[in-house]
């Protein structure tokens, strides 16, 4: 027996054939979601690219099929669904009674949803979403629900920004670089060779951990340096001596760091944001200013009790637990000794918490800025920050493109995936990626599977 699904105006924002993607089972389409994606059509983002061709597939599809019967017709075949062809079930749109609107979709929802099932208390209707917090209420309420993932295409993060990892290189180049950390190859002798400005890359069969640098007429690889603790954080593996380069390095001015959860993209970050702003001699940077979307269920910032350090309060967690090990690793390298503290830092502006909505229209000269969860970003939002990045500053964007809880996001559209893209083979710019886990054998697991 056919299922019955119902659609959130997400799943069109993401996939604009969605309709097509459910087989021979039924499609229900709240009319709060027609308005919706009426409301998102304008813009140049992806998901407004979307809303308007699921728009017009459904003023298509309808035309196709009603256009030629008279208004009793209509009526009926609405009511009897919408034929999406072989294969494909029927669609079905929902109104509610006495033509009543809502003023936004999320109600209308589960009104339907509550009202389906006491008409068909046996049938199932299924919410699709990729809204956390419908989906919650929904299963809260005693109804189905699950995530839109047929769009999805799970790739390695080298291969979702074509970007290789590995460089074989002749015996001589090798030998060369052994020697004096750099070796440089002619263009024309190599032109299958291609690389990006500050791409990180390993010797396949050998232990060489080199950046990839571009001149007008040469392949240029350097051996990077080997920082063996940066306030106090030793890195552990490959790719996080990678990522330790790409913050240390000041030549990089802007950076992105791809990862799952656990691979140490927030502690090696803020390791070395500290390292420069306390212990570099006559460093540019001043500060650390750290940002992060703030995902939430229910009221924003704006409603929440207090000033702006008690509005962001909660969601100083991720960094405060990176801070907890750097601080504890500093005083067993000092013997027990106070080095300093996360609360010290903060209350003599040393390290700046700073919500996104504050960032708009500032100027962050002087700083070393660290930009959490960016995969919850839009490109609009991401472009906004790295236009923020003053004279003397660094931005470095880190996060996990397939861990997104923005409902219009997915792995390729999200700022931190579209900024990488669109900087790769910049000068100032660098990436890196982080597979690894170092937390414990369950985060990996679940990191890895789920």
């Amino acid at each position: 027996m056919p299922k019955r699904f119902l659609l959130d105006t997400n799943v069109f924002m993401r996939d604009a054939n969605a309709l097509y993607a459910f087989e021979e089972n039924d499609i229900y389409v709240p009319i709060g979601v027609v308005d919706e994606l009426d409301k998102f059509k304008k813009g140049n983002e992806d998901y407004n690219v979307n809303a308007r061709s699921a728009n017009r597939m459904l003023k298509a599809l309808l035309k196709q099929q009603l256009g030629s019967f008279s208004k009793e017709e209509r009526k009926q075949k609405m009511e009897e669904g919408i034929e999406l062809g072989e294969g494909f079930g029927k669609l079905y749109f929902l109104i509610p009674e006495g033509n009543g609107r809502f003023d936004h979709a999320d109600p209308e929802i589960l009104y339907h949803l509550a009202r389906d099932q006491k008409k068909k208390p046996v049938e199932e209707l299924i919410l699709v979403s990729n809204d956390t917090g419908l989906q919650v209420k929904s299963y809260a309420l005693g109804y189905a629900a699950e995530e839109y993932k047929h769009d999805r295409n799970v790739k390695d993060l080298h291969e979702l920004l074509d970007m290789p990892e590995v460089v074989d290189l002749p015996a001589e180049a090798l030998a060369e670089l052994r020697k004096s950390r750099r070796v440089s190859l002619h263009k024309e002798d190599f032109k299958a060779m291609s690389f990006f400005n500050n791409q990180y890359l390993h010797v396949e069969h050998d232990s060489l951990l080199l950046k990839y640098v571009s001149t007008a007429m040469e392949h240029v690889f350097e051996v990077i340096p080997d920082h063996k603790m940066v306030y106090g954080i030793m890195p552990k593996n490959k790719e996080q001596r990678f990522l330790l380069d790409l913050c240390m390095d000041d030549e990089i001015k802007i950076g992105t760091v791809l990862g799952k959860a656990g691979t140490g993209k927030t502690l090696v970050t803020l390791a070395a944001a500290l390292q420069k702003v306390l212990k570099v001699e006559n460093s540019k940077y001043e500060r650390v200013i750290i940002t992060r979307p703030v995902m939430e269920i229910g009221q924003g910032l704006g409603f929440l009790p207090g000033d702006i350090d008690e509005k962001i309060e909660p969601y100083k967690g991720p960094i405060f637990d990176a801070a907890e090990v750097i601080f504890a690793t500093m005083r067993k390298k000092m013997g027990g000794v106070e080095e300093s503290s996360l609360e010290h830092l903060i209350e003599d502006k040393k390290v700046v918490f700073m919500p996104l909505t504050y960032i708009r229209g500032r100027n962050l000269a002087r700083s070393y800025i660290i930009v959490d969860e960016a995969q919850n970003l839009t490109p609009s939002q991401a472009k906004t920050l790295a236009t923020r990045t003053g004279q003397d500053s660094k931005i470095i964007f880190q996060g996990d493109p397939y861990q997104i809880d923005a409902p219009h996001l997915d792995e390729t559209n999200n700022g931190l995936v579209t900024l990488t893209k669109r900087l790769l083979g910049e000068k100032i710019f660098g990436t890196t990626i982080l597979k690894k886990t170092e937390r414990s054998e369950v985060a990996e697991l679940v990191a890895r599977l789920m």
